[in-house]
């Protein structure tokens, strides 16, 4: 009698199809279309140091996240189906203590690695070492200006995202931006976002 597959041969499974049925699909980095995609999200934990009232996780709910070892699995798997770039997300990344990890792992594979963060634990050590690990993206999610912000994400966290970009800024990696999600609690903030982020280019 065959064993029961394993999450991981099921996981693997599932991201094989994805990755092997034919589509096109278009890469906004380098402009170029491919036959299969060349990026995949991996949201490292569903655990989060703030509470978005635009999240669409549900933190009440007990989720089984992928161990080091599993996540390791993937990335070689990745590597061997031509994924070119790996974007590692949440919840909150930072969250994870094996981050830097993982980012080392990817980057020993020859791969492109971005990061979706709501930027409030980035330090300067942390900046500092996305930096010298070769982290070609970091996204630091910010939904408004001061009390718009912290409206949706709650607290103080502007001034902390705020902090993690500046942070970043004064590293030398290769694309730092703005995530946005625009909901009628922010639509008319929108273009103060936008010029927020015009200054700081």
């Amino acid at each position: 009698m065959e064993s029961q597959k394993s999450k991981m041969d099921t996981i693997l499974d599932c991201v094989y199809y994805l990755v092997n049925r034919p589509k096109i699909w278009f890469s906004t980095i380098s402009g170029k279309a491919y036959n299969k995609p060349i990026n995949i999200t991996l949201l490292l934990t569903f655990k989060c140091n703030l509470n978005c009232i635009s999240c669409f996780f549900d933190k009440k709910e007990n989720k089984q996240v992928l161990t080091k070892k599993e996540i390791f699995k993937l990335i070689d798997q990745f590597k061997m189906w031509g994924i070119k770039q790996i974007t590692l997300s949440g919840g909150e990344p930072l969250v994870r203590n094996e981050l830097l990890e993982i980012i080392t792992y990817i980057k020993k594979k020859g791969l492109w690695v971005g990061i979706i963060t709501n930027g409030t634990l980035i330090t300067k050590n942390i900046s500092k070492k996305f930096s010298e690990l070769g982290v070609n993206k970091v996204s630091v999610s910010i939904d408004g200006i001061g009390k718009i912000n912290d409206k949706i994400r709650g607290g103080n966290n502007f001034k902390r995202s705020i902090r993690g970009l500046n942070l970043l800024l004064k590293e030398n990696i290769p694309e730092i931006r703005i995530n946005s999600v625009i909901t009628s609690k922010n639509l008319e903030n929108i273009e103060k976002i936008y010029d927020f982020a015009k200054k700081r280019e």
